[in-house]
């Protein structure tokens, strides 16, 4: 897959030749929703020839356009939707670059200056797409606009328990704790990525040594508590449990900590990258009377853990 950064006006170096079928979205999760666009994007392009093109920004579009300039926390990072895109057979991955004059163009410029001048010969994208400065541009106005140039190909909603999935909903359910619903909206499994840093070491005081983990504040943070998880380093994935939050039983901690009790894993993984997918959920963060009593629960929660990923096998 090529990937490029989208400036404007259009370099001529991501110009394709012979024409492309471009998805357009911000695809925050590529969850299940996003994937019916790219699958609908992928079989127009087949039909045709072309190569299929992924357009997406490097900001959150409430970021770009909106009035507060309102920082919104993201279920993927840019390099993370690229992985994601690879794997799922997108020929090229564009990231608008809405730092720049991009960001100011107006709806006929988008369809004429941008889409036409990338030689596109099919847009796809959700009924709720909008584009350009306070999102005066939708569907009806690209197809409008698109006559006689390009086809525009909209995708309906997609919904589960009688719902649209969306990336707003997704990101809530993150929010609460609800990994598993999260999950099945994805597609996928929730992932983070961070840093192993040095903790109070009281894990493995406690029998269950952990990898502390650093946060990326650009991220949506999850609900205090323990979760089932499994974790990616040195190309190796591990199962394991977390736990989010502030340590409440000892009253020092001040900060949200995230740790990772590794199965059957006893390395030094200081400043190593490691990702986390976040399985399910197990319990709220609880403060014990005894360190026995959180012992006992830590035991419980491997238990626990553990059963999760035999049912998996089934």
């Amino acid at each position: 897959m090529y990937s490029y950064q989208l400036d404007y006006p259009i370099k001529s170096h991501i110009i394709e030749p012979d024409g492309i079928v471009l998805v357009l979205g911000f695809f925050d999760g590529v969850h299940l929703g996003h994937r019916k666009l790219i699958e609908t994007g992928k079989k127009i392009a087949d039909k045709k020839g072309l190569k299929l093109g992924i357009m997406t920004m490097n900001a959150h579009p409430s970021q770009i356009y909106g009035s507060e300039q309102t920082s919104v926390p993201l279920i993927m990072t840019t390099s993370e939707k690229k992985k994601i895109m690879d794997q799922i057979g997108v020929d090229i991955f564009y990231v608008g670059n809405f730092n720049g004059p991009l960001a100011k163009v107006q709806p006929d410029e988008f369809v004429n200056d941008v889409l036409i001048k990338m030689n596109v010969k099919a847009v796809v994208a959700g009924f709720d797409y909008t584009f350009g400065q306070k999102e005066v541009a939708n569907m009806s106005l690209l197809k409008q606009k698109a006559q006689g140039k390009f086809e525009v190909y909209e995708v309906d909603s997609q919904n589960k328990n009688g719902k649209k999935i969306s990336s707003s909903r997704i990101r809530r359910l993150i929010e609460q704790g609800d990994v598993d619903q999260a999950n099945n909206l994805l597609g996928s499994v929730y992932q983070t990525s961070g840093k192993v840093i040095h903790g109070f070491k009281r894990g493995r005081q406690l029998g269950f040594p952990t990898a502390n983990i650093e946060s990326n504040n650009n991220k949506v943070r999850l609900a205090s508590g323990v979760y089932t998880v499994k974790l990616r380093v040195q190309n190796q994935w591990y199962q394991g449990m977390a736990s989010v939050g502030y340590n409440i039983t000892f009253d020092d901690v001040k900060d949200l900590s995230v740790e990772v009790n590794i199965f059957d894993f006893d390395e030094d993984i200081y400043d190593e990258i490691v990702d986390v997918r976040w399985h399910h959920y197990l319990r709220p963060e609880e403060k014990y009377p005894s360190i026995n009593a959180l012992i006992d629960q830590l035991k419980q929660d491997e238990a626990d853990s553990k059963a999760y990923f035999e049912t998996l096998k089934k």
